[in-house]
């Protein structure tokens, strides 16, 4: 799948973290956005240990990474492979 993000994915992106981040009550195009990051590789949820899916989510490695690319601009952060290690 494609890793071209759209504005509103990438938004979303950022708002999830390395930790699980539970998100509640999403509008039908926020679950899409979401969705996406999940089928993407980008982002993972969570299942409790009856593996019922919980609305919890958090970033994968190539999150993490996906993440720090579209946040280093605006923070003017060079990002190398020595940054990320």
């Amino acid at each position: 799948m494609s890793q071209d993000l759209s504005d509103f994915e990438t938004r979303m992106l950022s708002m999830i973290g390395a930790d699980w981040t539970q998100l509640r009550d999403l509008a039908s195009d926020t679950r899409l956005a979401v969705d996406y990051l999940v089928l993407s590789g980008l982002v993972e949820r969570a299942q409790d240990d009856a593996q019922t899916w919980l609305n919890e989510w958090r970033l994968t490695g190539p999150g993490i990474v996906r993440s720090l690319e579209t946040s280093a601009p605006a923070l003017d952060i060079p990002l190398t492979r020595k940054t990320l290690t």
